[in-house]
C-alpha cells in the first residue's frame, strides 16, 4: 500500500480540519495515477493544481476529472485548532488498517526527527512503513489529489453552498470517513 497525505484547514482557529489519505495499491497503480493526474491538469489548462490557488472553474474541472480515476480516499475530521504533527502521530495508526505500507508521502517539509517519531509510532502499532517521506506537492501528483479532496470536503462542511455540494457529490463514492476509536 502506498499512501499520500495532505490536509486542509489546519491554520484555522475554529471549525474543522480535514486530513486526506490517498490509498494506492502498488507502484504500477501509482505510476498510472500520476500520469493521469498530469494529463488531467494539462487538459484543464493548469499545472500543479492547488485548491487554495485556483478558482472555481479549475476546481470544478479537476474534481470532476478525479471522479473517473481509480483510487480511494480515507478522511479524518479533526476539531480546530490542531497541531498537525501531533495529530498525525496520534491518528495515523488508527486509520491505516494495512500492516505493511510501502511508502508514505506527507505534504510539506518536516524535520527528520518528526519522520523518525512517526515511524516509531507506526512500528509500535505493528505497521511497517518502509519509506516515509515529506514532499512538495509540485513533484507528487497524488499529493495534489489529497489537497483537492481535503479542500472540497472542508469547504463543503464549512460552507455547503451549491458549488461545494456538486463537487462533494462528484467524489463522494471514493470517500471513506474514518471515525477514530482510541
Amino acid at each position: 500500500m502506498i499512501l499520500s497525505i495532505d490536509e486542509s484547514g489546519t491554520h484555522r482557529q475554529n471549525g474543522y480540519s480535514i486530513v486526506a489519505l490517498i490509498c494506492i495499491t502498488d507502484h504500477d497503480a501509482l505510476y498510472k495515477l500520476d500520469q493521469q493526474i498530469v494529463a488531467l491538469e494539462r487538459s484543464i489548462g493548469t499545472t500543479n493544481f492547488h485548491w487554495a490557488y485556483k478558482g472555481w472553474p479549475f476546481r470544478r474541472d479537476f474534481v470532476n476529472g478525479l471522479a473517473a480515476l481509480d483510487f480511494s480516499i480515507r478522511l479524518i475530521q479533526l476539531p480546530n485548532p490542531v497541531k498537525l504533527d501531533q495529530a498525525l502521530a496520534e491518528t495515523l495508526p488508527y486509520v491505516i488498517p494495512e500492516k505493511r505500507v510501502e511508502r508514505l508521502f506527507i505534504d510539506g517539509k518536516k524535520h527528520k526527527q518528526y519522520v523518525r517519531t512517526l515511524k516509531k509510532i507506526l512500528r509500535d502499532k505493528n505497521i511497517t512503513a518502509k519509506k516515509i517521506k515529506t514532499v512538495n506537492d509540485d513533484a507528487y501528483p497524488t499529493i495534489r489529489i489529497a489537497d483537492a479532496v481535503a479542500g472540497v470536503v472542508r469547504y463543503y462542511l464549512d460552507n455547503p453552498n451549491k458549488e461545494a455540494a456538486k463537487l462533494y457529490k462528484a467524489i463522494e463514492s471514493k470517500i471513506e470517513f474514518v471515525h477514530l476509536q482510541k
